[in-house]
């Protein structure tokens, strides 16, 4: 399993940065060659800022700076030798590649994967589920392309859609790419990098007949909805178990064509009737090894992305862009889910049960503030208490979280 290392004399910002390993940025500067042109403002430089900017839910690059303005000398633990200029900042957000910010959160995923990994779900049939869907991040302008019709007015707003892929397993985004609001979400689902024995679960939007064909003869499984006038023709009734759920109506198997390339596959159609909260719902799957009940169960895990979409959402800026170029879009939005996952990564440690919003907003108002974190994390008040009467532990020694 990967050590959590923590660093108490340092504040809470620069604890939470030592968990990204330098060496990942040196690496990707090097292989992006991020760094040539810059004088000042390298790469480790820029990370450590959009990082903050995200933690802090600064709207402004203005605000960013002041913000560590304010923080004096404590950024020296940081590692970064002067406060970066807003014109600095601006012009490093729209030349310096995105994908060195999206490949450290991959290196970081890798890294904190044995952490992160729910321990619960080990030999179940949810260790390999991976759950698949997109989310829309409206912009301040048409940036890129949005859906829709213009409105009455003639204005009209861009949006960014995060095309995103998480193993039921960890609460943190294994696949994540981009594209205009407009585009279709189809062609993203192969970016997903399925094997052999994974099952796949999303939405009616992911539908591709050809793509299920491919799926079944490669040994990957599905679980979606039936979209709206899909055309299918019913093979056989399968017998419905009299141990599943009584709302589980009825259990086909069916025959869909791709009216493109003309291939059929072989699938099975369930039916679960609604109750008083919910309405009927028909899944389509090409898992024939499991009753009815637990394909609906598979199913309802999808909300865990939900989820997630709307945690990000509520507790990163992703409403005002510190850039009006797709470059800075894309890195504002890998900086909030490295935060995201840091985040994540430090509460896995913590003895006390924090709701997600609590944490976060506890770690925007003491940022630079000088404390041990797990110990503050575990009684904020008495932690904070002992360090003011100067009971605290002035002890500088790397404390191991796991």
């Amino acid at each position: 399993m990967s050590k959590v290392i923590i660093f108490p004399g340092q504040p809470i910002f620069g604890q939470l940065i030592a968990l990204i390993p330098r060496q990942y940025i040196s690496e990707l500067a090097e292989k992006h060659a991020s760094d040539h042109y810059y004088k000042g403002f390298m790469t480790y430089d820029h990370v450590v800022t959009m990082v903050y900017a995200a933690m802090s839910g600064g709207t402004s690059i203005r605000g960013v700076v002041l913000g560590l303005l304010a923080a004096g000398n404590r950024i020296d633990h940081l590692g970064i030798d002067r406060f970066p200029r807003r014109s600095t900042i601006s012009d490093a957000n729209k030349l310096r590649p995105s994908a060195v910010f999206g490949d450290l959160y991959q290196a970081l995923y890798r890294h904190y994967r044995p952490v992160l990994s729910d321990s619960g779900v080990s030999g179940s049939v949810l260790e390999r589920l991976i759950i698949i869907d997109s989310t829309t991040i409206s912009l301040f302008k048409e940036i890129l392309k949005a859906a829709g019709r213009n409105p009455a007015n003639g204005k009209r707003k861009g949006g960014i859609k995060s095309h995103i892929a998480i193993e039921s397993g960890m609460d943190v985004p294994k696949m994540v790419c981009y594209s205009a609001s407009a585009k279709n979400d189809g062609p993203f689902v192969k970016k997903a990098s399925l094997v052999q024995g994974d099952i796949a679960v999303f939405d009616m939007g992911y539908c591709n007949y050809s793509l299920f064909l491919r799926w079944t003869q490669l040994g990957i499984f599905f679980v979606t909805r039936q979209k709206e006038g899909a055309l299918y023709e019913v093979i056989q009734d399968i017998p419905i178990s009299k141990l599943s759920d009584a709302r589980v109506i009825l259990d086909q198997q069916i025959k869909v064509t791709d009216l493109k390339s003309g291939e059929t596959v072989i699938l099975r159609r369930i039916v679960r009737s609604g109750d008083e909260d919910s309405q009927e719902l028909v899944f389509w799957t090409n898992i024939f090894h499991m009753n009815a009940e637990l394909i609906a169960k598979i199913y309802k895990r999808r909300w865990q992305i939900e989820l997630l979409f709307k945690r990000l959402k509520h507790n990163f800026q992703l409403k005002y862009f510190l850039g009006d170029n797709v470059n800075a879009i894309e890195i504002q939005i890998w900086c909030c889910l490295i935060a995201h996952l840091l985040y994540k990564v430090v509460l896995k440690g913590t003895k006390r049960n924090w709701a997600f919003s609590n944490f976060a907003d506890l770690i925007r108002q003491h940022l630079f503030t000088y404390i041990d974190l797990p110990t503050f994390l575990n009684d904020p008040e008495q932690a904070l208490r002992d360090r003011n009467s100067g009971k605290a532990s002035q002890s500088t020694q790397q404390l191991k979280l796991f």
